[in-house]
């Protein structure tokens, strides 16, 4: 496996292993927001997706990601506004 794959592989790791965590603790803490959690929930698979792909499309990856990271920043802090 080469080095890029393996850096890739382990950032993978990473991401999953924080969703799962920030999915759980997130979970519990906005119940009574399912919509604002499922929202985050899937724009934290979009980031990981986004994270793997290949860093070759003239720049609108990383702005793709930048704006997910956003997008993640904005439900996070709407869910602990409700809260």
């Amino acid at each position: 496996m080469s080095t890029t794959t393996q850096s890739r592989a382990r950032l993978g790791a990473i991401i999953l292993v924080s969703m799962a965590a920030g999915g759980l603790i997130g979970h519990s803490a906005s119940a009574g927001q399912p919509h604002m959690v499922n929202a985050l929930t899937f724009l934290q698979r979009a980031d990981n997706q986004l994270q793997m792909a290949l860093p070759d499309h003239a720049g609108y990856r990383e702005q793709a990601i930048s704006l997910t990271e956003q997008a993640i920043s904005a439900v996070n802090a709407g869910i602990a506004a409700a809260d």
